[in-house]
């Protein structure tokens, strides 16, 4: 303890900031947010924004994000999150569609049986009202 106050250590603090994974559900700017709050106690001074930029690239939970990331060579934290926001909403984009295309595809026509009036018959092929 230094002056009553609990001294942190900056190994732990790395420890937890490096194990930090991006959960189900949560956004690119809510994993990223949580990122920069671990890492303010971390020390990492002029290099924070790549110590940031680099456990999220490597554990987004995104596989199609993960994918779009790596193949930018070095990019900055700023392009990082601008891309994987990017691929975030084009999936956001695609989910939507999927579930229209769903939608309309479990559709249910309903079709009024047709009934003949009295001495014709109707032949189901064509619908063809014919006199008996």
């Amino acid at each position: 303890m230094i002056n009553g106050s609990v001294q942190i250590s900056t190994i732990v603090e790395r420890f937890h900031f490096g194990m930090r994974e991006q959960r189900p559900g949560e956004s690119i700017e809510e994993s990223i947010t949580a990122l920069r709050k671990l890492a303010s106690t971390c020390k990492f001074g002029s290099t924070i924004e790549e110590r940031i930029r680099d456990p999220f690239m490597l554990r987004c939970a995104s596989d199609k994000i993960r994918q779009e990331l790596w193949s930018k060579d070095d990019p900055t934290l700023q392009e990082v999150i601008a891309l994987a926001k990017n691929v975030e909403h084009t999936m956001a984009c695609v989910d939507e569609l999927e579930k229209e295309k769903k939608v309309d595809v479990n559709k249910i026509s309903t079709k009024k049986e047709l009934t003949a009036p009295k001495g014709y018959s109707i032949e189901h092929e064509d619908e063809k009202l014919t006199k008996v």
